[in-house]
Order: structure tokens, then sequence, then C-alpha cells
């Protein structure tokens, strides 16, 4: 009981606590008083069974709360903060988050003699025993903000949980998106479209929130919603998807088109936000945005909201890892919707897999080459077998681009859903290379062929696409 703990004023207590048991008893985890009376008591953090976790401050034979009225999960870890003001007005927080509030009047608190306890009364476990692990204890002679206790919270470096109770309401072309916050403080919030087991493109919101509303959905479609949340430490798991919504207005075929004809990976470059680049097929395979690079640019496909993104030719690009999908070695196609800014007398790599440096060190891609022109190239061994078109792309100008390879070796390059080029590397295995698949350089990166404009709707299909498939794609994409 010294001086500086017999607090009757303004105050504030903390403590991370972790239950190992939810008793029937009452539980003190911090505890200035005799835990027998009001009158022998001055402030606490406890568990009472039916009352619930709260902050309680003691004033003559009275006890005031500041209470939430719920079970705390065995195993689980609690920031817990209770302030008193000067004036009495009471507040408690868990894990950064206001939860619980009250008032005392503001007359002095008791000025008891026990000391304080840890776990237990200020007169020892006999009285309110708690089961569990403690940590971080600290008593204040002030009420902390609540900017300050969220300060502390995201100190600990603790991520939020995931978000529950998610549900959507379908509108026209978009669809309002609702959940219940995790406890602490979240400073954003993305939200993942997903139609069956396909997902679209994600959006962001700042945080705290409880809604937001989803734009850019394909009338006709019904949708699903997960929601992430985060902050400076990390991100949460997705939560559990939202009931289905059957979102109204017009179409947008593009991206059913594409992911019907089942690609092994699908980067739509839609973002507006962060370094990830959304796989839509599922399979695991998204990639990073490094370097300089602009999201939120105007798209390929007419009438499709979808974003594109624009990289600056030197030092932008999209890595995507060597996964075991994307080692294709027999029949496969490339897809990508491009737009030049400049051509360049060097090199672009516009979707490559491979070193960017030699042949052996590739596998295939579709790329600029001055002098020989836009193309599909393949890699066997130490050599590179080519469907190009000796043209000079229109700096400006969107293009569709379709590279095939069939299992027997051939290939072919189509140009908005017209075949322009041909070509045989007769067959064998292509390389099977370590790197990963570059969209805007190499798969090594941008020393190796950056490429200069906007990239919008790569795709990788494990099989080479019909000249019907290809066409149907460029009509879907509203040409």
């Amino acid at each position: 009981n010294t001086a500086g703990l017999r607090l009757t004023g303004a105050l504030s207590v903390e403590v991370w606590v972790k239950f190992a048991s939810n008793s029937q008893f009452a539980q003190a985890i911090v505890n200035k008083g005799d835990g027998a009376s009001a009158a022998g008591s001055a402030y606490e953090i406890a568990w009472i069974p039916g009352t619930g976790l709260g902050f309680q401050t003691f004033i003559g034979g009275t006890r005031f709360d500041a209470d939430q009225n719920f079970t705390p999960v065995v195993g689980q870890w609690y920031d817990l903060v209770g302030t008193r003001a000067a004036g009495g007005q009471l507040a408690f927080y868990v894990n950064g988050t206001l939860v619980a509030s009250g008032n005392d009047g503001g007359a002095p608190l008791n000025n008891v003699t026990a000391g304080v306890g840890l776990g237990a009364s200020g007169n020892g476990t006999g009285q309110l025993p708690f089961n569990g692990t403690l940590d971080e204890v600290a008593i204040y002679p002030v009420a902390l903000t609540a900017s300050q206790i969220a300060a502390h919270w995201q100190s600990a470096g603790v991520v939020p949980g995931a978000p529950t109770n998610v549900t959507a309401i379908a509108g026209l072309n978009q669809a309002t998106v609702s959940w219940t916050p995790p406890a602490g403080s979240v400073t954003a919030y993305v939200i993942y479209p997903q139609v069956g087991s396909t997902l679209r493109t994600p959006q962001s919101f700042a945080g705290p929130a409880t809604s937001a509303i989803v734009t850019g959905l394909s009338g006709g479609s019904t949708y699903t919603f997960a929601v992430v949340a985060s902050n400076s430490v990390g991100s949460s798991p997705p939560s559990t998807a939202s009931n289905a919504a059957a979102v109204s207005g017009p179409a947008y075929p593009y991206a059913g088109t594409v992911l019907g004809d089942n690609p092994v990976g699908y980067w739509r470059l839609g973002e507006t936000f962060g370094t990830a680049a959304t796989d839509a097929t599922g399979n695991g395979s998204s990639g990073t945005y490094t370097g300089g690079y602009l999201q939120g640019q105007p798209g390929g496909p007419l009438g499709d909201p979808d974003p594109a993104v624009a990289l600056n030719g030197s030092t932008g690009w999209v890595s995507v890892a060597n996964t075991a999908g994307l080692r294709l070695t027999g029949a496969l196609s490339v897809e990508v919707w491009v737009k030049f800014a400049s051509n360049s007398q060097f090199a672009q790599a516009i979707v490559n897999k491979g070193d960017g440096a030699s042949a052996a060190g590739s596998a295939y891609e579709i790329a600029w080459i001055p002098g020989t022109g836009l193309g599909f190239q393949t890699f066997i061994g130490g050599t590179r077998f080519d469907a190009d078109q000796n043209f000079t792309p229109v700096v400006g100008q969107w293009y569709d681009l379709v590279g095939t390879r069939a299992a027997g070796g051939q290939l072919a390059f189509y140009v908005n859903g017209t075949l322009v080029a041909s070509g045989n590397d007769g067959g064998a295995p292509l390389n099977n290379v370590t790197a990963g698949v570059g969209l805007g350089a190499s798969g090594n990166g941008t020393g190796q062929l950056p490429f200069n404009g906007t990239l919008d709707e790569v795709a990788i299909y494990p099989s080479a696409l019909t000249a019907a498939q290809v066409l149907s794609h460029y009509h879907a994409a509203g040409y």
C-alpha cells in the first residue's frame, strides 16, 4: 500500500490477461482492496459471473461498474484497461476498444489500507483468486485517453481477429456488406467478392467501419463476400463468407468468359490499393506489385469498371511465384490486354516465365522485340521459337494479345481476336525453369526487359485456346 497507489481521484488500471478457466466464482485480476467488502476496496479490474468482465470503483459502501457482460475465451489474451476521470466518468476497454462506460459521481474513492493484489484481492488469494496468466500490469494517476489506449494495443504487435456476422444486400451493380468488427483497433478492411469458387477484385475501405458498399459488380451474378481486417501490425484471417447476394444491373461478361475457359492463373490487376495482385482463379498464384506502378487506371475491356495498372518502364512490375500450375511444359495459352506508353528500342517482356537473360532459363512469354515485333515465344533447351507479327504497336491503344501452344508444338499468336502469326517448336517439353512469372518484366524482375505501359486482365491457361475461344474473349470485352 505505497503512497503512489492510494489513488482516490483520476486513475487508470491496465493488465494483459489470459484465462485458464471461467470459474463460477469472482476472480480479482487487479484489486486494491480487501476482497470482502465495498467499504474495504478502492478500485479493481475483475471477472464477476453474471456481471461480466469490467472495471469497478468503490465509494463508501457502494460499488460502481463499467462492465462488459461477456465470457472471456479460455486461452486467449486480452488487453484490459479501466479508466476513471476526476469527475467520476468510468470507461472500460478491451483490446483497444471502448466496450463499457459508467459514472461513480466523482467523490473521492475509498482510501483503504489494503495493498494491490495482482491475481487476487489486495489482502491475498484467500479472496477472489485468479486462474490464468497475467502480464504487463500498470496503474496510472490519470485517466488514459482512448488514443493512448489504442496506441498501447497497437504497440503490442497484435493483428485484429476476423470480422464476424458478415451479411450482404444486393443492389444495382453493387452490394452493401455489413459485419461485426473484431476487438481492438482496425485501420482498414478489405472485402473479397466471390462468384462461385472464383474471386473478383478485392476492394479496400478505411476503418473503423461496420459496413461498406462494394461497387463494380456484374449484374446477373450471385456473389458472396469475405472481409479481412487490418492494422499497422498485419491482417486478420478472412471472415466466414456472407450470404449469397444476387446483383442486378448490366452484366460485365469478360471475367466470367475468361474463367469459363479454366485458366490456372488470372490476374485482373484491378486493385486500387496495396501490393497484392489477386489470382482470381483461387489457385493461389497471387502476385506482388513492385517498384513504379500506378493502380486504378482505365482498363482494356469496354464498359467493365475493373481497372488496370500502369508500369513505369524501369522498376514497375508484378512478380508471381513459380507455383506448380504455372510450370507448363506442354499445351498452354497466355493472354494479356496491353497499352504501350512508348515503343522502346529495347525488348519489353509483357508476360514472361523466365530469367530474361537466356533461352535456357526461359519457358514462355509474350513480348515486344524490336526488329522482330510483337509476339509469342516458347523455349526448349537453348532455342527460342516464335509466332510474331512484325509491326509497331500504336502508343496509347489497347490490344488483346493471346499466344497459344498446342501439345504438338503448333504456335499461334492473336491480336484483337484475329490470328496474325503462326509457328512450331516441334512439340518437345518446354524448359521447366525455376523463375516465376513476371507481368511487365521477366520472371526474375525489372532488371531484365521492363515494360512501359498499362497491363490488364492477364491469364495463363493449361490448354491451347481455340480461335473461337480467343474471339469470344475479345467480343466479351465489348469489341
